[in-house]
């Protein structure tokens, strides 16, 4: 198809290939189906509420009602990777070459977090529904222009390089939370109060042993019974705390980055940019963009 072809650059004499990140929409007028490609990922995510999805893998079948945001990452991982749906809907399609992926991946993540573990279907709670609409919005926009088109596709790096930094965080933790053992768990009136506790204070420092003294707890078995409850460390999930409120300060208001940063707790605008960036994939400033 034309939209996997490769923009070239000029560079000196030589040219060299522009990795493959296109969107496009797709206007699927009866039921259909997807299958993955060599040598590429595609992200596809449901503009519209109709008929129910199902994606096959060599060892699972998901079946899943089709809403707005629904999100499926197919890729050539496994060769039988494939998705249909039952009715007439309206996709985001983004084609991403797989060394997009890996460099994304390898970058927000420690961890050796494989390319199949962040393959699969997201809901329409992980939230990427909305980032889509816009997405769509300024395609539709651009459309007669040249700038930002990549054949008949849409370049769109930096809202699949969150895309897929937000699908890596959803996954490990979820691994955390079955690593984490029952009997270790805060209670949801304690959780509850560190929870409160977090956001009243989230434009300070915030130490885990005053989380600790709200629990009645040492410090030690507080990291260990708040992972258990959360998934993740009281540093990550305040760190996560703090992200969110900038992402919320970025999308919703015009206050300076580096207001922003301040309220939302990180000593320094670098430290916040450096942070946003390794965590959500994209810088502030490139999140303000794709959220206006």
């Amino acid at each position: 198809m034309r939209h996997q072809r490769q923009l070239q650059k000029k560079s000196g004499e030589h040219y060299h290939p522009m990795v493959l990140v296109s969107a496009r929409i797709l206007n699927c007028e009866s039921p259909s189906s997807y299958a993955s490609n060599t040598g590429r990922f595609t992200l596809i995510i449901f503009l519209s509420d109709n008929g129910r999805l199902v994606f096959n893998t060599a060892s699972a079948s998901i079946d899943v009602e089709a809403k707005i945001g629904t999100t499926v990452l197919i890729g050539d991982v496994e060769k039988d990777h494939t998705m249909s749906w039952s009715a007439p809907n309206k996709l985001l399609e983004i084609a991403i070459e797989d060394r997009f992926v890996s460099a994304v991946i390898a970058a927000v993540t420690p961890s050796k977090t494989a390319l199949s573990d962040v393959i699969g279907v997201y809901g329409p709670e992980a939230g990427f529904g909305a980032l889509a609409k816009r997405l769509a919005g300024k395609m539709f926009g651009q459309r007669n222009t040249n700038a930002s088109l990549v054949a008949d596709g849409y370049y769109c790096a930096p809202a699949a390089r969150f895309l897929i930094a937000m699908m890596v965080n959803i996954q490990k933790n979820k691994d955390a939370n079955k690593r984490s053992k029952k009997n270790l768990h805060l209670s949801e009136r304690t959780l509850k109060a560190i929870v409160d506790y977090i956001e009243s204070e989230i434009s300070l420092a915030i130490s885990v042993s005053e989380m600790a003294e709200i629990a009645t707890q040492s410090k030690f078995y507080f990291a260990r019974t708040f992972r258990a409850s959360t998934g993740r460390s009281p540093h990550s999930y305040v760190l996560d705390s703090r992200l969110r409120r900038a992402e919320f300060l970025l999308s919703e208001t015009d206050i300076s980055l580096s207001q922003i940063a301040n309220d939302s707790g990180f000593n320094s605008h670098s430290y916040f940019t450096s942070t946003f960036k390794k965590r959500i994939g994209i810088t502030p400033g490139q999140y303000r963009d794709l959220h206006r």
